[in-house]
């Protein structure tokens, strides 16, 4: 049974696209991040020759990477349905969650710092529930959980790099990654108007400094917190095994334990530039430094780790294409 179009709040979903589109035409920081997408992207892919690198690519090691990715999905809208259910008392439909999770996703790719997100937020009605607010508060600690999880990570590619580069520097800055971390973890649970005054910079940026304060409207058990990092962990090891998938089908790596954990520690680092609002998604920044790390620490060429990059992105922004779905007439299933 579907959810017919004539039962949706068509009011907020156009008013969603037209704060989209507005955004889009009207701020000078959006603007130079579409410039600066674009830039970064030319000079990435043409400063190597991929012919080489993509000739002798097994594709059949694509599949699993792509079936590791909806995993990954499935597991964030898990948590999505959970904690939804969790902060409003009422059972929640899992292909709701699913398709809602998958529509933010696909905007996501295409806007600053992943502002697009916030439709999860935005549409949380879509999940069965009336409480406006519900959405932010699920937002929130979504995105706290997962950044604790990149700093700790973080350090973890730090001391890997150390054992490849011999740099202090290195650990260093995976040690500031880990501090920067905690913040976004402690902003999030203490009200601060300076992280209130950044967010307004996003697209969307009145929706998602709303989302942000939400958070405080009620306390979050230690234990729906911990839960929630758990899954993050989860999902930075099922994203790590889709890179590794990846690698391999480039011949840069092999399948192991030792792998995994290198292309897990990596990801979660590497993904976190994607939030950096200097870019669409953070195209170009996560493909110029993924290439680095990973030609130091597994000591291949440049250009192979620059593929494996690109590759990354063309698998999972295609795979995102899913969530098109969530804006076609006949839309969720109930």
């Amino acid at each position: 049974m579907r959810l017919h179009a004539s039962s949706w709040d068509r009011n907020l979903e156009e008013q969603v696209f037209k704060r989209l589109a507005e955004t889009f035409l009207m701020r000078p920081l959006v603007a130079l991040n579409i410039v600066v997408a674009v830039a970064l992207a030319a000079f990435f892919v043409n400063s190597f020759d991929f012919s080489s690198a993509f000739k002798g690519v097994e594709w059949l090691w694509v599949l699993p990477a792509i079936a590791f990715y909806l995993l990954l999905n499935i597991i964030s809208a898990w948590r999505l349905r959970w904690l939804a259910g969790k902060f409003s008392g009422k059972c929640v439909s899992f292909s709701r969650a699913f398709w809602l999770h998958m529509g933010g996703m696909t905007l996501s790719d295409y806007t600053p710092g992943r502002a697009g997100y916030v439709l999860v937020a935005l549409k949380a009605q879509d999940l069965g529930l009336q409480q406006k607010r519900v959405g932010g508060r699920v937002l929130g600690i979504s995105l706290a959980s997962d950044f604790l999880v990149r700093g700790f990570f973080a350090v973890a590619a730090a001391l890997l790099l150390v054992s490849a580069l011999h740099s202090q520097a290195v650990l260093y800055a995976g040690a500031f990654l880990l501090l920067l971390s905690m913040a976004v973890l402690w902003a999030c649970w203490r009200r601060n108007q300076f992280a209130v005054k950044i967010l307004r910079l996003l697209p969307s940026g009145e929706r998602l400094a709303s989302a942000y304060e939400t958070v405080f409207e009620k306390g979050v058990a230690k234990r729906v917190l911990a839960k929630s990092v758990l899954l993050s962990v989860a999902g930075a090891f099922v994203r790590g095994a889709e890179w590794m998938l990846l690698a391999k089908a480039l011949g840069v790596s092999e399948i192991g334990f030792g792998a995994l954990g290198v292309f897990t520690a990596f990801n979660a680092v590497l993904t976190a530039l994607s939030f950096v609002p200097l870019s669409i998604a953070g195209i170009g920044l996560q493909e110029g430094a993924g290439a680095l790390l990973f030609a130091a620490a597994l000591g291949v060429a440049l250009p192979s780790a620059a593929a494996l990059m690109i590759l990354v992105r063309v698998v999972e922004s295609g795979t995102d294409l899913i969530g098109l779905r969530l804006f076609l007439p006949s839309r969720i299933p109930r």
